[in-house]
């Protein structure tokens, strides 16, 4: 006799707009991964039957994390009375219209590159990947900026760390540093 083993439903955190967009699409993998469910965000699956309960699990889940992002949905299309649309294409309208019309998405993102503090994180590598990802996110919106202000953005954002910004800072000054050194 096998045991069978029963996950309550994971909590996705609410997205909350571009703020939080990728820490909410990793957490919505990971829950629908916990509940071998992945795949219904993945391809569309024709409502039958045999994938009613499972489409509907997963358009429930993602359902019940864009409650405050509901409007801009509506706005892009989406027809939130719909029980039988398919999960993949409510994800792929949340990546299609969310980055794009989320009010001040530059702005918010320009202001937490510009007072990102590595205090604030874990790791200097989880400081890096944030810097990373709100350089490559302010480049596609069209607003990204010269190398020579995010480095100065990043050195400050080193408080605490004297000897690396001494040594970031002489070489910055000397032409020798560049975002792949100041990465490493």
């Amino acid at each position: 006799m096998s045991e069978e083993i029963r996950y309550d439903i994971p909590k996705v955190p609410l997205l909350k707009g571009e703020e939080n967009l990728e820490e909410w699409d990793q957490l919505l993998k990971l829950a629908l991964n916990l509940l071998n469910l992945e795949e219904y965000i993945e391809k569309e699956h024709p409502f039958t039957p045999e994938t009613k309960s499972k489409r509907t699990m997963v358009l429930f889940i993602l359902s019940s994390s864009l409650t405050h992002v509901r409007s801009q949905l509506k706005n892009a299309g989406w027809d939130a009375t719909d029980a039988k649309m398919d999960p993949k294409k409510l994800y792929d309208l949340v990546h299609r219209a969310i980055p794009r019309v989320s009010e001040g998405a530059a702005g918010q993102l320009m202001k937490q590159l510009c007072e990102i503090k590595r205090v604030n994180f874990d790791s200097m590598a989880k400081f890096q990947d944030r810097v990373q990802y709100l350089k490559r996110r302010l480049q596609e919106m069209g607003c990204g900026m010269e190398e020579k202000a995010m480095m100065w953005i990043v050195i400050n954002g080193l408080e605490g760390y004297e000897n690396l910004q001494r040594f970031l800072i002489r070489d910055l000054n000397a032409g020798t540093l560049d975002w792949e050194k100041a990465d490493d």
